[in-house]
């Protein structure tokens, strides 16, 4: 399950959902709200922690290490790297 996330792409753990959904027919899924619905049904998954949501808004773990990196001052990375 780590290697969507890292790639930055959304799983959503709703086991109701994986239950009622219907093979063959569109459904309609919400990140940000937690939401998978399909015609007149809706579940409600399991939320992100906050590092997994950052990541996917990120677009994957590469694209977020380099915005977490890119926020530290030179001074940091100096004293880091001597």
């Amino acid at each position: 399950m780590v290697v969507p996330i890292n790639l930055g792409l959304p799983v959503m753990i709703a086991p109701d959902a994986a239950a009622g959904l219907e093979a063959g027919r569109d459904a309609e899924l919400s990140v940000a709200s937690n939401m998978i619905g399909q015609r007149a049904a809706t579940w409600t998954a399991q939320p992100l922690d906050g590092e997994v949501a950052a990541i996917l808004a990120c677009g994957g773990l590469m694209a977020r290490t380099r915005q977490i990196l890119a926020g530290r001052s030179v001074s940091q990375h100096e004293v880091r790297n001597g």
